[in-house]
């Protein structure tokens, strides 16, 4: 609205009209001698004018409404010339007036809008309550916006819908800006055109200066503002004659123009009546003519301008409003980009990539539907609800209104009351997920009435809500959106009784950003030359990171790499676009020493991929079953522990690391294969031990080995250094000894014996029928494969952890004692730590996590591969595209580390002390993230810190000569010690312990 706030001009009216004011205006009595409250009145008043003047400046009126509510309260009268206004914004308040008093409110105030613009009120929104309301809202309701006739009618939502996108589509090439807002103005036109006159008018059309769309839609925007502007008959009716500001020649000459297209409309409609002409669909005006006889006069009115008048008024508020929320809401969520990945996501779980949202598939889009809800609570289609009036006196909670008083519900301050809404200026669609999940939008919660509430509520709210959530479903679900340089929105309002945006909505459709790639790259082999080193690729990779940032593509030979550094970026990968990124790229060490990608951790996803996890997880994995092998572990810790203390007699040298490889590939041997091999067996030569755990070192040095094949793949035939041999070696001999260890399996199932205890190979035989062919692997490849994957992976990284552990404390004497003292104290030195001691251990805990940070376990995520096309963060990525995450390079990222390279376990129970292990904080993922994440998390950890608390509980330890741990890293995938470590141990317990 836009009230006059040049009063002075209205105060030199003042001669003028305080004798017909005083010969007219008689003061309000109450009835009886009932003693009313005072309705709250803001201080101020002029005379005459009354608080006009504090109405005045270029805000919407709502917020002007809504700052005098903030100072006197959310119900209070204004004196509005010689009308009295109620002005209300509380959901108590509202219930009274607009359900208890509805019917004594159900009138409209006789205004200059709907008598110059509005065919003399006979538009429904504006007419007087009355046998002439009732009847054509009647038909409106049943002949329009009745379920049935939507339901008729939803192939125009859906054609014109469709042509949204087309129009999108074609204007988003090249990054050109699109103008969203004006697409939107032109799709819901023309939904009510259809519907409502039988229309339809092009983009082109749409465009022409002077062609009959331009004409109307110029004049339904005009129409529009004049809404809501002040016209100073309003307040003053006896100064009608006086066109203060010239709104009332505005208004009669853009009801001409108004006039002028629908009497064309309906002439063509009476026309084709006439002739009897039918193209098979009626629409509204056919229904309008049909109903009413031609001479009829419905309260004074004849039937063509009862005909013209409704159709108008469905037109402007059937197509402004509904293309108004679908530009705030487009809006909030390219402001709100967390909201708008969000509902793209609910898109993609429910819906798919691979078809168009449905009508149908809505009901399952709960954050949708709370993205528009919340749309609608802070920018509601008629933030204003339309002008009431008491047609009788009354009282509403003990508040004495006389008839004639006006009514105004300000319901975009009701819908940011701070008693009901926190953060109430905040978009925040969750809370209709939880707090408000029981708040619906059709005017019965009366904290939340976007379309008003009670007999003159809108009677379009499920055609409106049916055009806003098929749209914008579309939209999010077709496009990427954003701005031009990705700036803000910005939100300002605008005039007008529909709430606008001010400026019109430009967005981009994000260019394919080129991802940094560094300089160097030669023909043919791309960036391979730039990996030629001795030192781990991780330590590589972040070496060009520093140069290049920590988010940039490499060429290796025909494929593209992408690798990622950053925290934010790993985030995008790894959750936002998990599945996309869900499967491996096949490599030579999956084909020669992964049995053809059968293992696990190589397996392309699919089908086979979670059968078999499913099966490791629950059958190895889950925390019911390694309660029920704890023995296991701790057998295994008192193991080395009795070693350990048999090797360090007369301070001799104990190569701990070995120890450490020996316990842990046991304890793996026994859960997996019901194998266990003594110290003694595990030293000599030709043992199946002893070749076992050589071939296990081969292949996770093997796994990390550049091989030819893998970045020019037709070139597989020549074995360049060897390495494809090698894996071939390495696997005949890991097959043979797996091969005998499934024989006794076999044997054992064959003879039916049972120790008592199944190991995994056994659940595995018994899941997997004998003939079975999974993904064209036989049951024993699978079961050879599996089992192989969870001894190498289990055994060989928690060895390499604790062997990294020590030698970090080792260097760290004053972090050793400090870990032994909280030992001491927490659980003394009269008994062995038990793992229901470790929760209590939490600079223990601290030292492990701290350990994972600098050298995690596998310092490199296995290659993933894209399985489409995608976009993240920005960046175009073509399917089959490759990503690594360099865990090694996260884990030391300055901006979230201080001192990111020093051992400083403290940081674990301070700063970072919330970080967890298991990949929900992305810039701490020692074990990965997502789908292809580490499943033996518990596992390892278990073992990793009962290991060490033991160790440290039981022996003081110092490096041998007392000199610093060299902690050179060595090649291969797990990051290992290039030289053993070699320890000095003295027992710290009573010799009864060991």
């Amino acid at each position: 609205m836009e009230f006059c706030y040049h009063i002075l001009t209205i105060l030199g009216l003042f001669t003028l009209s305080v004798i017909f004011i005083a010969l007219n205006i008689k003061p309000n009595t109450k009835r009886g001698n009932t003693k009313c409250i005072e309705i709250p009145e803001p201080s101020g008043a002029l005379p005459i004018i009354g608080h006009l003047h504090l109405l005045g400046g270029q805000e919407p009126m709502a917020k002007i409404l809504g700052a005098i509510a903030d100072k006197y309260g959310s119900f209070f009268s204004l004196k509005m010339g010689i009308h009295r206004m109620l002005v209300v914004s509380s959901g108590e308040m509202v219930k009274e007036f607009l359900a208890t008093h509805d019917k004594n409110f159900a009138t409209r105030a006789s205004i200059a809008v709907g008598k110059h613009l509005f065919y003399n009120n006979a538009i429904f929104a504006l007419a007087p309550y009355g046998q002439y309301w009732r009847d054509v809202r009647k038909m409106a309701t049943l002949e329009l916006l009745s379920s049935h006739r939507l339901e008729k009618l939803k192939h125009v939502r859906f054609s014109e819908v469709e042509s949204l996108i087309k129009n999108l589509h074609l204007l988003c090439t090249n990054n050109k800006v699109v103008t969203i807002s004006e697409l939107f103005d032109h799709m819901t036109f023309n939904i009510s055109l259809r519907i409502i006159v039988g229309k339809r008018f092009s983009a082109a059309t749409y465009g022409e200066e002077k062609s009959e769309a331009c004409r109307f839609r110029s004049a339904i925007k005009e129409a529009l503002y004049l809404s809501g502007v002040f016209v100073l008959s309003d307040a003053f009716p006896h100064l009608e004659w006086m066109d203060h500001r010239g709104h009332v020649s505005s208004m009669k000459r853009t009801a001409k123009e108004l006039d002028s297209v629908l009497e064309i409309w309906l002439a063509e409609h009476l026309q084709k009546r006439l002739e009897q002409k039918s193209d098979g669909e009626s629409d509204f005006m056919d229904v309008m003519l049909s109903s009413f006889p031609e001479d009829v006069e419905i309260s004074g009115y004849a039937r063509d301008v009862v005909v013209k008048a409704t159709a108008l008024i469905l037109l402007l508020t059937g197509a402004g409003s509904t293309s108004t929320t679908l530009t705030w809401a487009i809006s909030l969520l390219i402001n709100h980009p967390s909201v708008l990945k969000a509902a793209q996501e609910e898109l993609d779980m429910h819906v798919g990539k691979d078809k168009w949202v449905e009508e149908s598939d809505i009901k399952n889009l709960k954050y949708l539907h709370a993205i528009v809800k919340e749309t609608l609570r802070l920018y509601p289609p008629g933030p204003l609800t339309g002008i009431r009036e008491a047609i009788e006196d009354c009282t509403v909670s003990g508040y004495f209104v006389p008839k004639g008083t006006r009514l105004l519900v300000n319901i975009w301050k009701l819908q940011r009351d701070p008693r009901v809404w926190s953060n109430p200026s905040e978009f925040q669609p969750e809370r209709f997920m939880t707090t408000h999940a029981d708040i619906e939008v059709r005017g019965q919660n009366f904290e939340y009435i976007p379309f008003s509430s009670g007999r003159r509520s809108c009677p379009a709210i499920t055609y409106g809500m049916q055009v806003v959530h098929l749209a914008l479903a579309r939209v999010l679900q077709g496009f990427d959106i954003t701005t031009m340089a990705s700036v803000k929105v910005d939100m300002l309002e605008g005039p007008g009784i529909a709430l606008p945006k001010v400026n019109p909505l430009d967005i981009a459709y994000p260019k394919r950003i080129e991802i940094p790639e560094p300089a160097g790259a030669l023909p043919f082999i791309g960036h391979l030359h730039l990996l030629r080193s001795q030192i781990p690729a991780a330590q590589s990779l972040g070496a060009i990171a520093d140069k290049f940032g920590s988010f940039f593509s490499l060429k290796i030979g025909f494929h593209r790499f992408i690798v990622v550094s950053s925290w934010e970026m790993a985030k995008e990968f790894l959750a936002t676009n998990d599945r996309t990124f869900a499967t491996r790229a096949s490599i030579a060490a999956g084909k020669y020493m992964g049995y053809n990608n059968a293992v696990l951790a190589l397996a392309p996803y699919g089908q086979y991929w979670r059968n078999v996890r499913k099966i490791a997880t629950l059958e190895l994995l889950s925390s019911h079953r390694l309660e029920k092998l704890k023995h296991v572990r701790f057998s295994e810790v008192e193991s080395l522990i009795k070693d350990s203390h048999l090797l360090c007699t007369n301070n001799k040298v104990v190569t701990i690391s070995k120890l450490f490889e020996h316990m842990t590939f046991n304890i793996s041997l026994r859960m997996i294969a019901g194998k266990r091999f003594s110290a003694t067996t595990y030293g000599e030569k030709r043992s199946e031990a002893c070749r076992f755990q050589s071939a296990i070192k081969d292949a996770l040095y093997l796994a990390g080995v550049f091989v030819l094949s893998d970045a020019i793949p037709y070139l597989e035939w020549i074995d360049y250094q060897g390495h494809i041999g090698f894996m071939k070696r390495t696997a005949k001999e890991l097959d043979s000894v797996l091969e005998i260890w499934l024989n006794e399996h076999l044997q054992k199932q064959l003879e039916q014996k049972s120790d008592g205890e199944s190991d995994f190979m056994d659940v595995m035989l018994s899941s997997l029928a004998e003939d079975a062919e999974i993904s064209g692997h036989t049951r024993d490849t699978i079961v050879k494969a599996n089992a192989l994957i969870l001894i190498l992976t289990g055994a060989g990284s928690t060895a390499t952890t604790l062997t990294w552990a020590l030698s970090l404390l080792l260097n760290h004497p004053s972090v050793l004692k400090a870990a032994q003292e909280e030992l001491d104290m927490h659980v003394g030195k009269d008994k062995w730590v038990e793992e229901s001691d470790i929760q209590n251990l939490k600079y223990l805990q601290a030292i492990v996590k701290e350990t994972l940070r600098l050298y995690p376990p596998g310092p490199l995520t296995g290659v993933r591969e894209a399985m489409e096309d995608c976009t993240v963060g920005g960046y175009f990525i073509p399917k089959g595209t490759r990503l690594l995450i360099n865990i090694w390079k996260l884990q030391r990222d300055p901006r979230v580390w201080s001192n990111p390279s020093e051992f400083q376990p403290e940081r674990f129970l301070t700063t970072h002390a919330d970080i967890g292990v298991r990949g929900q904080n992305f810039e701490y993922i020692p074990f990965s993230s997502g789908r292809r994440s580490c499943p033996g998390i518990t596992f390892g950890l278990q073992v990793v810190h009962l290991a060490l608390a033991r160790l440290l509980q039981g022996f003081d330890i110092t490096p041998m000569a007392g000199v610093k741990v060299d902690m050179r890293e060595g090649p291969g995938i797990a990051l290992p010690k290039v030289d053993p470590l070699d320890v000095i141990l003295k027992p710290r317990l009573s010799m009864e312990y060991y």
